[in-house]
């Protein structure tokens, strides 16, 4: 009998830091393990065309309010390059030229990951959240009595 796909993906004690994992996650599909932040550095999009960092936790952890982890690491792909780990492995990443360049290459990661599968989730992860923008910008505009929507600038 097949375990529930829920219960198909590597523990966390088996993480290995600065590897880079295909992710069943609410944000992303790659994600780099950091060990110093406990959690997956992401590249989410968000009412935006430039992508943002976040971090998704681990399924089996659980924070100090109470609430579970998001992503579930599926397979282990990569390990991290060099040039990269000293922002992954700190607070660097806090700087926008620094984690620019980490984020470019976890995009360029998932697509090279979905055209496998002739997917392209980058892309329809951009969409959305290009689409969740628009219809906020449509709904504040509805509530202060303005029926057109301006060109978002982002």
């Amino acid at each position: 009998m097949n375990k529930p796909v829920s219960t198909r993906y590597i523990k966390l004690e088996q993480l290995v830091d600065f590897a880079i994992y295909h992710l069943d996650a609410r944000k992303s599909n790659i994600g780099i393990w950091s060990d110093y932040h406990q959690a997956f550095l992401i590249s989410k999009y968000e009412g935006s065309v430039k992508p943002e960092v976040f971090f998704e936790t681990h399924w089996d952890t659980v924070n100090e309010l109470g609430y579970w982890g998001t992503a579930k690491p599926l397979k282990q792909l990569a390990i991290c390059p060099d040039k990269y780990r000293a922002i992954v492995s700190s607070d660097a990443w806090r700087s926008n030229s620094a984690i620019a360049t980490v984020l470019d290459y976890l995009d360029n990661l998932e697509a090279e990951l979905t055209s496998d599968y002739n997917l392209n989730l980058l892309q329809q992860r951009q969409k959305q959240a290009f689409g969740w923008r628009d219809y906020q910008i449509k709904q504040r505009n509805s509530v202060i009595g303005n029926s057109s929507v301006p060109n978002a600038v982002v």
